[in-house]
């Protein structure tokens, strides 16, 4: 299908309950959409927009946080949060303030699950919370779920039933995002699955379709590491870990005693595979990035064992956390397969977006979450 990149719709159904938003989302082709990444570390935006039926990255900003007002995907610090997002959109010139937020949290429930067929998305998500109430390790009550249906089953019977993805999530969490984004003027049109949109930007859509295996996209952030295994584009298992590139960072000023800037440094300059200019710094950063790596095998061996869609054949890497030199060689000899770091901007146009060539390759990384929720508003 052309312009295919993910089946999977907006989860609008995690917008708070409490604000009936306007869906006037602008479809690409007739406009600009905008993404907005809430991290641990900074704020991003993607604009996106479209020529002659491409997606075109038309502008890009970050902002930093300070440290605590958020972390593994909670916001502590909301007036830090809503003063970023206004710096964000002065400093970068962003025009349009319909924005489509993205989540990620541990807390999450991202699981396959069958549930009797329904004929309009309407019927079906009213009747989830009674559906699917004793599979989700949260109170019902205080959840916003969403399916996201990835193929229709037909039983012996006859019966239809919809295989998918069931997502659910703590309201009052989710909601924070939303109310951040209105507080600093924005007006969220959905909220969308972080890992989804990664997976969105990171996997070229020439690419569907030749794949023989599942393939992994991992980004790795400042304290959250998302993992989504497709299948040409159709995700088939999503977790989401609580470490990333902060994680090495953290260890280094604990262990060793230095500042965040100076850990910061450090971590930059070791090379997992030739080591750094301190034999002790390497050793801090190579055992948290090996446990990082040992994480991510665990969840891709647990797929193999209970999929019987076989083991991952690749893994995208992306995400700040990914630039960590010689982590794709450690990862990859753990793994056993190709380990290639992702390009997202190498997938859409850059339409004047005022950035210079070397500032595009540093934003490479960092901007597959901001551009797929951007991109999903045409899925």
């Amino acid at each position: 299908m052309e312009g295919f990149k993910c089946p999977v719709p907006r989860t609008d159904a995690l917008v708070s309950k409490r604000d009936a938003m306007e869906r006037g989302v602008v479809a690409m082709g007739r406009g600009t959409s905008v993404g907005l990444d809430i991290g641990s570390s900074c704020v991003r935006a993607a604009e996106v927009g479209s020529y002659r039926g491409e997606p075109t990255l038309v502008r890009f900003g970050q902002v930093a946080l300070p440290r605590g007002a958020v972390a593994e995907g909670e916001i502590h610090d909301r007036a830090a949060v809503v003063a970023a997002i206004k710096e964000l959109w002065q400093a970068s010139r962003f025009a349009e303030r319909r924005v489509v937020v993205g989540f990620a949290n541990p807390r999450l429930a991202i699981r396959p699950v069958e549930v009797p067929f329904y004929r309009s998305v309407a019927e079906l998500r009213q009747a989830l919370p009674y559906i699917v109430a004793d599979q989700v390790p949260m109170d019902a009550a205080e959840a916003v779920l969403d399916f996201a249906a990835l193929e229709e089953i037909r039983n012996s019977d006859g019966s239809r039933q919809l295989a998918g993805l069931l997502v659910a999530g703590v309201e009052a969490t989710v909601s924070t995002y939303v109310e951040c984004a209105q507080a600093a003027g924005l007006k969220p049109t959905c909220v969308d699955l972080s890992p989804f949109a990664a997976l969105r930007a990171c996997v070229p859509t020439q690419s569907l379709g030749l794949t023989t295996h599942p393939e992994a996209v991992i980004e790795i952030g400042a304290d959250l590491t998302h993992i989504v295994i497709h299948e040409n584009g159709m995700p088939r298992f999503v977790r989401i870990l609580p470490l990333g590139g902060a994680t090495i960072t953290f260890g280094l000023v604990d262990e060793l005693g230095l500042d965040l800037a100076q850990a910061e440094a450090v971590k930059r300059e070791v090379d997992l595979v030739g080591g750094g200019p301190d034999d002790r710094q390497s050793r801090v950063v190579g055992r948290i990035a090996t446990h990082l790596a040992e994480e991510i095998r665990g969840t891709l061996d647990y797929f193999a064992a209970t999929s019987a869609r076989g083991p991952v054949g690749r893994v995208l890497l992306s995400g700040g956390g990914s630039r960590l030199q010689g982590f794709a060689v450690v990862l990859g000899e753990r793994l056993h397969v190709p380990v290639v770091t992702a390009s997202p901007l190498s997938e859409v146009r850059r339409d004047r977006t005022g950035l210079s060539e070397a500032q595009l390759r540093y934003i490479d990384p960092l901007a597959s979450v901001a551009l797929g929720l951007a991109m999903g508003v045409a899925a």
